[in-house]
């Protein structure tokens, strides 16, 4: 199983209000309806002020070629012109993924933070993938202060062609991250003090030690089309984050 992550910025003559609602109601329900998707989250930035990214989408596919697939049908390239129309950064990258901690210790938790990790410009990416897998899930555990983290990893530095037009196949690049890190909270005032307080801690410690750049995003989750495996029941998109 491979999960398309596209960290997204919209327009900037666009309100993150408008933002939102353009996502949810208009392009959520074309992508959630992609040729091969096994899995749809997408999830708002919940920052102050202007953030760096405003939303992250997450789609799950069998392989990288089910992706690519996806992405070269008319629904998928008719999703990536609609994309277009209002975003201004939109950042792939293809991820493997594996647990730190038991996922079910999250089940109903939608606020997650992740971190973006993006390798030392002169390391290898082999040398990059095994310091990614040689983090420790308690060290991850403890510094996130939550037990159930996601780990998520490039091993090949494929990138997907979301174009619209011609032939579109899978190609090597580099993408704006190299690896996340992900973690789940209860809600926004739990997340927000684990992320104040992450920067003391031994995880915090071992990702700046691996990584040479990091972003981190603050995250309101919402579940398009359950993944397989995926603890969290599937939600409506209401929009309204006081709805479950």
């Amino acid at each position: 199983m491979i999960k398309l992550v596209t960290v997204l910025k919209r327009r900037s003559d666009m309100t993150r209000s408008e933002f939102e609602h353009r996502w949810l109601h208009v392009h959520a329900p074309i992508a959630a309806v992609f040729p091969e998707l096994r899995g749809y989250v997408l999830s708002f930035s919940i920052e102050d002020g202007e953030p760096e990214a405003d939303g992250v989408a997450q789609l799950w596919f069998d392989d990288r070629e089910a992706v690519q697939r996806s992405y070269a049908s008319q629904i998928g390239r008719e999703g990536s012109s609609d994309a277009r129309e209002y975003l201004a950064r939109r950042d792939h990258l293809m991820v493997g993924e594996r647990w730190a901690g038991p996922a079910e210790d999250s089940a109903g938790f939608q606020y997650k933070m992740m971190i973006g990790l993006k390798r030392p410009a002169q390391q290898s990416r082999p040398a990059f993938v095994s310091a990614v897998d040689a983090l420790d899930d308690g060290t991850l555990q403890h510094g996130f202060a939550t037990p159930t983290v996601r780990v998520c990893i490039d091993d090949q530095g494929k990138q997907l062609n979301s174009g619209v037009d011609g032939e579109l196949d899978l190609f090597e690049a580099e993408a704006a991250f190299d690896a996340l890190v992900e973690a789940w909270y209860p809600d926004a005032q739990t997340m927000k003090s684990a992320a104040a307080d992450f920067a003391t801690t031994p995880a915090h410690a071992a990702l700046a030690g691996i990584a040479g750049s990091r972003e981190t995003f603050l995250l309101f989750e919402n579940v398009v089309v359950a993944p397989p495996e995926q603890v969290q029941p599937a939600r409506l998109l209401t929009g309204n984050r006081a709805l479950g």
